[in-house]
């Protein structure tokens, strides 16, 4: 996948990015509302994290500013199943507020939809996390009604239809 608007772009992490991913994740003010995020991540481990889940258009994508500056992490996760995308994003503390949040899940939710066909996008976060969820419904998603395993985890789901 590769992105570029007049902001940023989102493509696929190279090496080099490892760096910024792992120190995003090790941050705990960054990761709170990312689940199982207590980790303590080495530059091995995120390597691993991308190699599991990158295939082509889908996986961990790194969102940069147009003047090479890291921004976050932008990730789309496929259930052909379901024909439909799971979307998420973290994005670095120094750039949240901005409105970046809102671009990126608009972005990958419109590549989900004309790129990849998707019938339906959806994304999750734990209830407590408002930003994520002002995010969502500034993009077009609307709540979802909740599922065993939203409650179970004090989840929300947000959906987007063609």
């Amino acid at each position: 996948m590769f992105i570029k608007n007049s902001l940023f772009t989102i493509s696929p992490p190279t090496k080099e990015d490892i760096i910024s991913l792992r120190n995003l994740y090790n941050n705990a003010e960054v990761m709170k509302y990312i689940p199982n995020s207590s980790q303590i991540w080495e530059v091995e481990s995120v390597a691993e994290k991308i190699s599991k889940f990158q295939k082509d258009s889908i996986g961990i994508h790194i969102v940069k500013t147009l003047n090479n500056n890291f921004l976050g992490e932008a990730s789309i996760f496929n259930y052909p199943e379901l024909n439909c995308y799971e979307i998420g994003f973290i994005i670095d503390q120094k750039f949240w507020g901005k409105g970046f949040g809102t671009l990126i899940c608009s972005e990958l939710i419109d590549y989900c939809i004309n790129h990849l066909h998707a019938a339906k996008v959806f994304a999750r976060m734990y209830s407590n996390n408002v930003a994520s969820q002002k995010v969502c419904i500034k993009s077009g998603m609307k709540l979802f009604n909740p599922s065993e395993e939203d409650l179970l985890y004090d989840r929300l789901t947000f959906s987007f239809s063609k």
